[in-house]
């Protein structure tokens, strides 16, 4: 069966423009990078798909999710990262990518709700990394830079992601990162040298991991 290229939403005439690569890291100095901590020491290896959200998008999600286009929300999605090739990602979705898209929206709104009623900090800019394992289990967790939130609502950020429930994939897991801005946005943690992130709690490995599969099959077997 023939499967179309990832989009992440339905909506006609909004393009998304991929960006294939290789994600490389390694020595790096405790302390050197805010992202993680100090603590990626080893080499990570990642061929991923890249996909850079479109304003029209974005105003788009912002008007099937949210009902309104009128206000800013506190919380902005900027960009979303999948983190494997387009075909591996079709294949263990069963080439439902129309659910893939609706789960996003679906974290999306629940983050403008949390942020909404979180009171105002300086701006931030993060991610929260979601991953899928056959048997519609999920996990998350947030990536911040040196800009940060209060531990209690980085909690309920997660929390919140984790309650929606996921898509069905099959064979093996899938992964993706929400980028976002709080307030206006901060630091960010991606670059051109380091345009996927990467959670703390993902490293640890042989020196020479494929994102996702390794980290996922030692922390969440």
């Amino acid at each position: 069966m023939a499967c179309a290229f990832v989009r992440l939403t339905p909506i006609p005439a909004v393009s998304l423009t991929p960006i294939r690569g290789m994600f490389e890291r390694s020595g790096m100095n405790a302390g050197s990078s805010p992202a993680h901590g100090g603590y990626m020491t080893h080499r990570i290896a990642a061929s991923f798909t890249f996909l850079r959200v479109t304003a029209a998008l974005l105003a788009a999600t912002a008007i099937l999710a949210f009902g309104t286009a009128k206000a800013e929300p506190a919380f902005k999605m900027t960009s979303v990262a999948l983190y494997q090739p387009n075909d591996v990602l079709v294949a263990r979705l069963d080439c439902d990518t129309a659910s893939l898209a609706n789960y996003i929206k679906q974290i999306v709104a629940r983050e403008v709700d949390v942020l909404a009623n979180a009171g105002q900090y300086p701006g931030v800019s993060g991610a929260i990394v979601v991953a899928i394992k056959p048997g519609r289990q999920s996990k998350a967790w947030i990536v911040m830079g040196a800009n940060g939130l209060p531990e209690p609502l980085l909690a309920r950020m997660k929390a919140e992601a984790e309650a929606v429930a996921p898509v069905s994939v099959r064979v093996g897991p899938i992964a993706f990162a929400i980028n976002f801005d709080v307030w206006g946005g901060g630091q960010s943690v991606t670059d051109a040298a380091n345009p996927v992130p990467v959670p703390r709690e993902w490293l640890g490995g042989n020196g020479h991991e494929v994102l996702p599969d390794g980290p996922l099959s030692r922390i969440w077997p």
